[in-house]
């Protein structure tokens, strides 16, 4: 499997040997067409669709894994996708979005989910972003605290961002 992406208006080659020449653990793979339906299980059992609007589809997860600006990876365990998370780049930003991630919960409580927000972060430097953005609900106090743990900082807030009207945190932390 190999992405083309462009960041900062440099395009660059993805593979899952380039992941893992970045440190990345070797359970992560860039997402395959064939783990679509997989995928949108995972996103069903993880999801509210009450609390998010923009959950990921069939046509979304295709899109990204053809023509799109960015890529999801998964973790897999024993054959099976036990979580992924989403990034996707702008072409003329030097950051990466960090759109989503989601464990199952079979798999939870075992460090996947920081093994994939770590992953994402040494993607993104690897790839030459100098930033790292996110997002997250208002009223997720538990997500906040852990982001300024580890360094990201607000810079805006969106308010009726979400589908039941709650305020988006839009935060970012430096990674180069």
């Amino acid at each position: 499997m190999q992405k083309k992406v462009t960041i900062n208006q440099t395009t660059q080659t993805v593979t899952n040997e380039r992941l893992w020449e970045s440190v990345i653990d070797n359970h992560i793979f860039m997402m395959e067409n064939d783990m679509i339906p997989e995928l949108l299980q995972l996103e069903d059992i993880c999801f509210n669709p009450t609390l998010y609007s923009s959950l990921l589809t069939k046509k979304s997860i295709a899109h990204l894994i053809g023509s799109g600006n960015g890529f999801i990876i998964v973790y897999k365990q024993d054959n099976k996708i036990a979580g992924y998370a989403q990034i996707t780049f702008r072409r003329n930003l030097a950051a990466g979005r960090f759109y989503s991630l989601a464990v199952h919960p079979d798999f939870q409580g075992k460090g996947i989910a920081n093994i994939l927000f770590s992953s994402v972060e040494k993607i993104c430097k690897a790839l030459d972003a100098t930033n790292v953005l996110l997002e997250i609900r208002e009223d997720n106090d538990t997500l906040k605290s852990r982001y300024e743990k580890l360094g990201y900082k607000q810079y805006r807030l969106v308010k009726n961002y979400y589908p039941d009207g709650c305020a988006a945190i839009k935060m970012q932390r430096n990674v180069s």
